[in-house]
């Protein structure tokens, strides 16, 4: 199944989508009398609501969707976001890391910060405080029960489902009066740019892990202004999905709607073509979980009080 979140006026929403059709979860709710889920989470793991979803959609039941919505994040305010760097062979050469045996050594994973989540279609701002503005397309796991020290064999059984992610990142910080960059820096540097808000760009959807148990023949592609930057497998990683649950269930403990993004491809812009100019156009897709669009702004200067 795949689920979303979306705004219709003011109110926000649950649906499911088939055919390019929406199915308001709420209304199929009401119209089976049945109690209405509270997550997509939730809804996933409502059998009751899966089928009057479904039920809804056969009918072409009043509960389908006439109007055009806003899409939002499917996931709201994760308690969690980690994503791994480096995590594909060919990206991790093109940023001048060297070949290494991944038996000697483990994935890189950061956190990215829950305020940071945006929907697919939301602007990519450039903040005051970077001029190299990058992207990256790469899949996000969802975690949908509770994961503590998992076993690399049962990983997947923790999976709620995957979706579409780009993840957005400042390559070079320029805070005022802190002109000089130094080798020290970098890794705190690293880090802030990857917090700035909307730089977790999610969706459309979130698709059930019954729907695709295994998301690695995929092809993902990310094009700025109709030129392909990235295109690749999503099975082209280092750490595998499994990997990446077991070792960071090994650190802390992964709870329902945590998600992980699994590393981008090669192609990113500040070793090739360059990285955004207010006016890009950026858009990515995953094969079977949908695509984004974000047009580049910068971002409104606050006046002062």
């Amino acid at each position: 199944m795949r689920l979303l979140r979306f705004q219709k006026d003011s109110e926000i929403c649950i649906g499911a989508i088939f055919e390019n059709q929406i199915v308001d979860v709420a209304h199929a709710c009401r119209i089976a009398k049945i109690p209405t889920p509270i997550s997509v989470l939730a809804t996933l793991e409502d059998q009751l609501c899966r089928e009057a979803i479904l039920s809804a959609f056969a009918t072409q039941s009043e509960a389908i969707i006439k109007t055009e919505v806003k899409l939002l994040a499917p996931i709201e305010r994760p308690g969690k976001i980690f994503a791994l760097a480096a995590n594909y062979e060919a990206h991790a050469y093109e940023v001048g890391l060297k070949a290494r045996d991944k038996k000697t050594y483990v994935p890189k994973v950061f956190p990215k910060l829950s305020s940071s989540l945006v929907g697919p279609h939301e602007n990519i701002e450039i903040p005051s405080v970077s001029d190299m503005v990058d992207y990256e397309v790469e899949i996000a796991v969802v975690i949908g029960k509770r994961a503590d020290r998992v076993l690399e064999k049962d990983a997947i059984d923790y999976v709620a489902g995957w979706m579409a992610f780009n993840d957005v990142t400042a390559r070079r910080m320029t805070f005022p009066g802190n002109p000089i960059f130094t080798t020290e820096d970098e890794s705190w540097h690293f880090l802030y740019g990857k917090w700035c808000n909307g730089f977790s760009i999610a969706g459309p959807w979130l698709v059930s892990r019954d729907e695709i148990p295994d998301p690695n023949n995929l092809k993902m592609e990310l094009s700025v202004n109709g030129e392909i930057r990235q295109s690749a497998l999503v099975g082209d990683m280092t750490f595998t999905i499994k990997e990446a649950i077991a070792f960071i269930s090994s650190i802390c403990v992964l709870e329902p709607g945590d998600v992980i993004s699994m590393g981008t491809p090669a192609g990113i812009g500040e070793m090739g073509a360059g990285c955004l100019a207010v006016g890009d156009l950026v858009e990515l897709s995953i094969e079977s979980l949908g695509s984004q669009s974000s047009r580049v702004v910068r971002q409104k200067i606050l006046e002062s009080a």
